[in-house]
């Protein structure tokens, strides 16, 4: 085991207890890379709508749900609001059609509904259901 892993002890029905391992590291850059979406998506707005839907599926979406990391599922729930502000701008500059935010907006909701239903965390559910509402 080395200083990136983090070692927990669970007791698995049928099987009983046993020790697994999780690289912290790894969830750590996670939670930054979404930290630092947030930044450029507040910083840059209405010139990342070129990489938007990379973003939603290769960072958001699957985030949303990670089953390892409060701290992961909140900051790709705090991305969701920046994503659409970001497509509205954009519309109101006449880089996209509105159909556009329309149809992310389809992809989007329903995953985050499905991750407020599922969610365990009080707090991290709060935050998703915020953001829905923005």
């Amino acid at each position: 085991v080395d200083k990136n892993t983090q070692c927990i002890r669970l007791a698995i029905k049928g099987a009983g207890e046993k020790k697994i391992g999780i690289k912290t590291s790894i969830l750590e850059e996670k939670q930054l890379a979404c930290e630092m979406l947030e930044s450029y998506f507040e910083t840059f707005n209405d010139k990342m709508y070129k990489y938007v839907e990379p973003i939603w599926q290769s960072a958001v979406s699957p985030l949303l749900q990670n089953l390892y990391s409060s701290g992961i599922r909140e900051t790709s729930a705090n991305l969701c609001p920046l994503i659409i502000k970001c497509l509205k701008t954009n519309v109101e500059k006449g880089n996209i059609p509105e159909s556009h935010v329309v149809e992310m907006m389809r992809v989007m909701i329903p995953q985050m509904v499905e991750a407020m239903q599922t969610e365990q965390e009080v707090e991290v559910a709060a935050v998703l259901m915020e953001n829905f509402h923005e």
